[in-house]
């Protein structure tokens, strides 16, 4: 996810990104990174002064009455007396307490507030915000300005994979919000017709009005119906060109039959493709199972050819 930074910012000019959140300031060079006062992140300290007695140097802690729990001692801004205290040097946080150097004086005022949890972030010696020096673990963007996630990414209730699957997986989900990767065969899905020796469709294929090209054969047990069936029979890409001899023979020795299909029993009619075999056996195709097709196409120019060869016959009967 790339940053839409403002194309032509002036200098001091904020951009605030809607998705991570975070916001920067032009400086007529780069993006900073810029953080606005937010009132809602200052909490202010109960009064403790109560308790000094000269002696004491540890003290809870409060804000409302609930105790309240730092991580650094510059998280807080403390006043003894009208004075600021250092941090780490006047006063040290311990879990709940606060810890002073010296026993503050009884009949000193105090007076102190809790900022927000401070976000670790590098030193940024030249003023330029990279991915590195904001990210603490989470997201961050890398030079390209995208957004990388490093861990489970959940997004809109959709928890993502922490690691890429295999080559032509696809993502699916469980239909409870967590997705993963998984291989096309193993859903029922149409996958690579090459490596997939039993693609299943399992529907209509709608082809929208495009075109498949390729080499190669297509073997389907059962009909195919279309408009029209196109061959390609252009003479460019021909060669060794020559009629069929004796046609009419060749037709006198195959029969035309009718028959019903053993795994279907349904009817139908053509020709026995052992009987092609004998006379045309370019038109016969064998599978590895040693089942036999034929080339019907192939048997029109036989068909023709016979054609022809009765019509001499005729013309010559009549001459006599």
């Amino acid at each position: 996810m790339a940053l839409n930074f403002p194309s032509a910012p002036t200098v001091g000019q904020t951009y605030a990104d809607p998705q991570s959140g975070f916001s920067y300031s032009w400086n007529g060079v780069v993006w900073q990174s810029y953080t606005s006062s937010n009132s809602l992140q200052i909490r202010t300290i109960d009064d403790i002064a109560g308790l000094f007695d000269d002696t004491t140097t540890s003290f809870v802690l409060k804000q409302g009455g609930n105790i309240v729990t730092g991580t650094r001692s510059n998280q807080y801004r403390i006043t003894l007396g009208g004075i600021v205290q250092s941090p780490e040097i006047d006063y040290t946080i311990s879990g709940n307490n606060i810890v002073f150097s010296v026993a503050p004086l009884a009949g000193l005022t105090f007076s102190g507030v809790m900022l927000g949890n401070s976000i670790g972030i590098t030193e940024v010696a030249d003023g330029s915000v990279t991915p590195l020096k904001i990210s603490t673990g989470g997201p961050y963007w890398d030079t390209s300005g995208n957004t990388v996630v490093v861990g489970v990414l959940t997004a809109n209730n959709l928890k993502y994979p922490v690691s890429d699957g295999n080559a032509n997986d696809v993502l699916v989900t469980n239909g409870s919000g967590v997705l993963s990767f998984a291989p096309p065969s193993t859903l029922g899905m149409l996958a690579n017709v090459v490596e997939d020796t039993t693609p299943q469709l399992g529907g209509n294929l709608d082809m929208n009005s495009k075109v498949i090209n390729g080499t190669g054969q297509i073997s389907i047990t059962g009909e195919i119906s279309a408009t029209d069936f196109n061959t390609t029979s252009d003479i460019n890409l021909k060669e060794n060109i020559k009629n069929i001899d004796n046609p009419l023979a060749k037709v006198l020795s195959i029969n035309g039959v009718t028959f019903n299909w053993k795994s279907s029993k349904e009817p139908s009619a053509g020709v026995i493709a052992q009987e092609i075999e004998k006379i045309l056996p370019q038109l016969i195709n064998e599978t590895e199972a040693g089942t036999k097709s034929v080339n019907y196409n192939g048997l029109i120019g036989l068909l023709i050819e016979a054609v022809k060869e009765l019509s001499d016959e005729v013309k010559e009967l009549k001459g006599l």
